[in-house]
């Protein structure tokens, strides 16, 4: 019927209760139950299960001492007469709470080793791709350069080659960025505008952002 006859000292200490405090009382209304009626029913079903013969066994949270409420692997076993009727019920409660909570800390560890290793896979590719990007940038700034230095250049080409130059220059230092981040060159640290590096940013940033979304800055008074 699910009441309690019996009590061992480690399950009292668990729940931080007195035999007299449980014995005669249904399983469902006693400390390590009450407070959650999930828990009770599933109890409840266990009890009706192991009264007809089966054996039961989950895992279940259960209230101990205090606000101490851990993971339980519960066993519940009917025990037969000699005619072969159940005549008691044992439940048994293993505490599995470090188990389950060093599992846990393990997941948490794999996906974060995993995410490391996806982070070093993005900078290996990066990496490649600013290098191959580098090179090229390399030959349109040494063309420019060479361009300009013509004598007979009219004022509107030089302009346009002007333009070449300085994107081609600002291009190698985003490249220079993404190489630092593969740490394929080592980075220097410097003084900078940022102001100016904000700026630089938001260019590259509003085509992205779509009609959408309104991209608004304030920058630092020079």
């Amino acid at each position: 019927e699910g009441v309690l006859i019996e009590a061992n000292q480690a399950a009292l200490d668990f729940a931080g209760v007195m035999a007299a405090d449980v014995i005669g009382k249904p399983f469902w209304e006693t400390r390590w139950w009450r407070g959650n009626d999930a828990r009770v029913q599933r109890l409840q079903d266990a009890i009706r299960r192991a009264a007809s013969g089966e054996s039961v066994r989950y895992e279940t949270e259960l209230q101990g001492a205090g606000e101490n409420v851990t993971t339980i692997d519960f066993f519940l076993k009917p025990v037969f007469d000699r005619d072969g009727a159940v005549e008691f019920l044992v439940p048994e409660g293993h505490d599995i709470g470090e188990r389950i909570r060093a599992e846990r800390e393990r997941l948490r560890l794999q996906e974060q080793l995993a995410q490391a290793r996806k982070m070093e896979s993005l900078g290996q590719l990066a990496g490649g791709v600013a290098h191959g990007f580098n090179n090229m940038l390399a030959v349109i700034l040494g063309n420019a350069e060479l361009a300009l230095d013509r004598p007979d250049l009219s004022p509107p080409l030089r302009a346009e080659l002007q333009y070449i130059r300085e994107a081609a220059q600002h291009s190698a230092h985003l490249t220079g960025q993404l190489l630092a981040f593969a740490r394929r060159q080592t980075a220097t640290p410097r003084l900078i505008d940022t102001n100016e590096a904000v700026a630089v940013i938001l260019g590259m940033l509003r085509p992205l952002l779509g009609e959408g979304i309104k991209l608004v800055w304030e920058p630092a008074a020079t």
